[in-house]
């Protein structure tokens, strides 16, 4: 329930009764009641009480109450302030339950600022938890290490703590000399919380070796976990304790544990490489860049390994430059040498992936510094990998840029001639993105767009279309721009297909709600007159229409026997022998009209031309010609397929029809003659279209005979046959001079799928390099 539920009104007097009563287990129900759901009509009646037993007897009383004052200062935070009193006792207490407990009450009161870091620590040391048995708890030991360092770090006058603050120094170095290797949480926290005191306490301590013996002990283990650990505790240690940077104060680690510290660069874990350059580079970044020129400069001992040193190289680089265009000079440096050694249209994703990761780590002003820096790289120096950061990272910081918005358009437009379809993807997202910023000045990138879009395929054809569309709706643009969820690119694609697919639906939804007039209305010329009204027809009793039906239904089974004369035929359909008027008032019933249509008398004798099943027509193609011409010519008188006249079929179309047929029989000919031979099929980037031109220049030659996708056999895929010169046109056997035969069947993606059967080996191998290319 809500806490402002009229329903909980009834808990009150329950909650006050139990809170009363002399049994704990009461008690600890009505305070588990309102650490879970605590009305707020009941606040003002049960705060005294839970003051009150803030020093019951029972800790789990104890403990359950100081979760319900943290639960009650959500909605009354005047009760911090009542309740920061009694702590000093509660943290003093026997219980290790308790104190953790109050621990957190009293974050909570600082974080609330209802009192400052400076009486939190009184609390505390008012507490006299130091000299507690209390503290032998290693829970409770690693809960005080974590507060009391949390305090320290916002003491604003640490030096008016010194007693206080060495009571606390011997605490954390008895810690650690009695914690063993594998209390990680708990040397942590130590170490960060000697981060947080002033070194000029802490030098006083560090002079003998026994504060860093438990760093020596952690620099000799091979386990990833106690590496990062050594790394982690030397990251909070000031340098002028440890490494020596000072005449005055000597190195704390011999040469082989330094030895130890650099051999962490090269780790296979990537943390533990990240925090040891952390490291070094506060003791000396000179260090950092010895690294990276090593890096960037020595051949990697294998192909595999060589991502793997480019990744390091950004690492080392990630830590060591401090400001964006230093760091995008880098990235330039590590791209050139992978461009170098491999393929330049190859992208590396890991590469792309740690870059932004790391931006996302780095301030607005490093960011913007970074755009700058990447916009100035030429396009020729810009591989592929290059690129796509510039893309991504553009369409997320751009408004960071100090570059204006038409310019930094202007630049990427430059980029689309000389990449590939999947950068140039990239850049035409993040040009929309970026002309949502623009008013004006980008007409000349919009032709760039458009040239793009004349010599580009589908996919990329479809990105050119939406950038062409949407720039010219800027108020649009601006919308989708706005409902991003983010200004990252994948966020932007999400709210740009949203969008359209939108804009699509609500077209379609308007298109389909107008009424085609031609549709209801079509004009044409009908096969027949149109019948004339029915004239009224004479009432006729209920007798004689009754015996009319049934002699209706008698003619009409009369219609299903064979007849021999057209007397009675005509007698079946039209009914009864009835006068003329009688005939042409009547109207004719559907189950009428399906008769007539099976009725011999209607039906149009065209015997089909004799032919020879089992080979081929020897008959003319004159000759054939002729006899379709014929048919065509022959019309129904009644047809019920459609009332429109149908224009009889061009002399020129049935001629292609009967040269269809003909290349149908050649090129299913072809392939089962060469079913003895090699069969091959595979994949082309190349379009069916392109595929055969292809064939057409490379293979000069051969005579090459196309038949169309829309001839059978194998309906929608283009057919080839590779002839030698001068073969005759008609195919009859394979020594007509057939070479091969291609079937090409388009794909998504401008992409095609190719078949061929061949049995000349040269051949074969000439049309696999041509439809492999």
């Amino acid at each position: 329930m809500n806490n402002s539920n009229e329903l909980l009104l009834m808990l009150v007097n329950t909650l006050r009764k139990d809170l009363d009563a002399t049994n704990p287990a009461w008690i600890c129900l009505a305070l588990d009641t309102l650490v879970l759901n605590c009305p707020t009509d009941a606040i003002p009646a049960v705060t005294p009480r839970l003051l009150d037993l803030l020093a019951h007897d029972s800790p789990h009383v104890k403990r359950k109450a100081l979760a319900a004052v943290r639960k009650a200062a959500l909605q009354e935070p005047e009760l911090l302030l009542q309740a920061h009193v009694k702590l000093p006792n509660r943290i003093a207490d026997h219980d290790s339950s308790v104190v953790e407990a109050a621990f957190r009450l009293l974050e909570d009161i600082t974080r609330a600022h209802t009192i400052t870091s400076q009486e939190a620590m009184d609390i505390i040391i008012a507490s006299n938890i130091a000299n507690s048995q209390t503290l032998r708890d290693r829970g409770l030991r690693l809960r005080f290490i974590e507060v009391t360092g949390n305090l320290i770090s916002k003491l604003e006058t640490a030096s008016q703590y010194t007693a206080q603050l060495g009571r606390l120094m011997d605490i954390y170095f008895e810690v650690m000399s009695t914690a063993t290797v594998s209390d990680h949480a708990l040397i942590f926290q130590c170490f960060r919380a000697l981060s947080s005191i002033p070194i000029g306490h802490l030098l006083p301590r560090f002079q003998s070796p026994k504060p860093l013996a438990l760093i020596a002990r952690l620099l000799v283990s091979y386990q990833p976990n106690i590496q990062y650990l050594c790394m982690a505790c030397l990251e909070h240690l000031p340098v002028e304790i440890w490494a020596g940077v000072t005449d005055d104060i000597p190195a704390a680690f011999n040469e082989g544990q330094v030895n130890n510290i650099m051999s962490l660069l090269d780790s296979r874990d990537s943390s533990i490489r990240r925090k040891t350059l952390q490291v070094l580079y506060k003791v000396d970044k000179n260090i950092l860049l010895m690294h990276l020129t090593g890096l960037i400069s020595t051949p990697p001992t294998s192909t595999s390994d060589e991502l793997a040193i480019a990744q390091w190289a950004l690492e080392v680089a990630a830590v060591y430059e401090q400001e964006g265009f230093a760091y995008a000079t880098r990235l330039q440096e590590v791209c050139a040498r992978l461009k170098e050694r491999r393929d330049k249209k190859l992208v590396f994703e890991d590469v792309v992936e740690q870059v932004l990761l790391h931006l996302r780590t780095c301030s607005n002003a490093f960011n913007g510094q970074f755009v700058d820096g990447i916009i100035c790289i030429p396009a020729p120096d810009a591989g592929p990998t290059l690129t796509l950061v510039m893309a991504a990272v553009v369409c997320e910081y751009s408004h960071l840029s100090a570059v204006p918005h038409v310019d930094v358009l202007h630049n990427l437009s430059q980029r689309l001639d000389t990449s590939s379809a999947p950068i140039q993807e990239a850049l035409l997202l993040t040009m929309l993105r970026v002309t949502a910023h623009c008013t004006s000045g980008y007409s000349d990138v919009s032709s760039s767009v458009r040239e793009l879009h004349r010599k580009s395929r589908r996919h990329i054809q479809r990105r050119c279309m939406q950038y062409i569309n949407f720039s010219n709706q800027l108020p649009l643009l601006q919308q989708i721009v706005e409902r991003a969820k983010s200004n990252t690119l994948p966020d932007f694609i999400l709210a740009l297909e949203t969008a359209e697919k939108s804009t699509v639906e609500l077209s379609k939804i308007t298109s389909s709600s107008r009424i085609d007039v031609q549709l209801t209305n079509p004009k044409g010329k009908l096969r027949y007159d149109a019948y004339e009204p029915p004239r009224p027809a004479p009432k006729f009793s209920t007798r004689r229409s009754s015996s009319h039906s049934l002699s209706s239904r008698s003619n009409r089974s009369e219609s299903i026997a064979p007849s021999s004369s057209s007397y009675s035929r005509e007698r079946s359909v039209f009914g009864p022998d009835d006068d003329a008027e009688k005939k042409l008032s009547r109207t004719l019933t559907a189950g009428d009209l399906a008769l007539a249509a099976h009725d011999p008398a209607f039906a149009v004798a065209a015997s089909p031309p004799s032919s020879n099943y089992g080979g081929l027509d020897q008959r003319t193609p004159i000759s054939r010609t002729q006899n379709l011409v014929d048919l065509s010519l022959k019309t129904d008188l009644i047809a019920l397929d459609s009332p429109f006249l149908v224009e009889p079929a061009p002399l020129d179309t049935l001629i292609t029809g009967i040269t269809a047929s003909s290349n149908s029989d050649d090129f299913e000919s072809a392939w089962k003659a060469l079913k003895n031979g090699t069969h091959s099929r595979g994949w082309s980037e190349y379009t069916a279209e392109e595929l055969e031109t292809r064939l057409n220049s490379l293979l000069s030659n051969y005579q090459i005979k196309s038949i169309s996708a829309e001839i059978p056999p194998y309906s929608g895929e283009t057919k080839l046959i590779l002839l030698d010169s001068g073969s005759p046109a008609a195919l009859t056997s394979i020594d007509s001079g057939v070479r091969a035969a291609v079937r090409i069947r388009p794909d998504e993606e401008s992409s095609a799928l190719w078949q061929m059967r061949c049995l000349n080996a040269e051949v074969k191998a000439m049309l696999l390099n041509t439809l492999n290319a």
